[in-house]
């Protein structure tokens, strides 16, 4: 157990000691091609402003001796300086997209206002509105 864990102990010890382990902050220049980087300036001293949500990261396409070309997962590719701050690895929390807030109120404590739709109102309020039942008249859907 104890050889395991000395190990294990050498492994995280030479890992931390190359700057390259997982949520460390390093310059573009200093990346390698094809890592996955997150928490990325627009320019040098700028502080992080892009990559920045749940489960997103970018990857260091190509690189020269002045500009880096990213590729984000929307399928963008960006030009930035070599110089600017990018942190490796992915954002946390993936499983964001599932939480179910349950009720109204934890909506509005996010400051999300209720939207109502046209269907359910009077003719007289929108376009969509009025008619018999849910889906009636399919004819009178417009745009307001």
């Amino acid at each position: 157990m104890r050889e395991l864990l000395s190990i294990l102990l050498f492994f995280s010890g030479s890992l931390r000691n190359s700057n390259n382990f997982i949520g460390s902050t390093q310059r573009i220049m200093h990346i390698k091609l094809f890592e996955a980087i997150n928490s990325i300036e627009k320019f040098p001293f700028s502080g992080a402003k892009m990559v920045r949500a749940a489960g997103s990261f970018a990857k260091i396409i190509s690189k020269d001796g002045i500009k880096a070309v990213l590729k984000l997962t929307s399928g963008w590719q960006l030009k930035v300086s070599n110089k600017v701050l990018a942190s490796l690895g992915l954002v946390s929390n993936l499983s964001f997209i599932f939480i179910n807030l349950k009720k109204a109120g934890l909506s509005r404590a996010r400051g999300v206002r209720p939207t109502v739709r046209g269907v359910i109102k009077n003719p007289c309020d929108h376009p969509h509105g009025g008619g018999e039942g849910k889906g009636s008249p399919p004819v009178a859907q417009v745009s307001p």
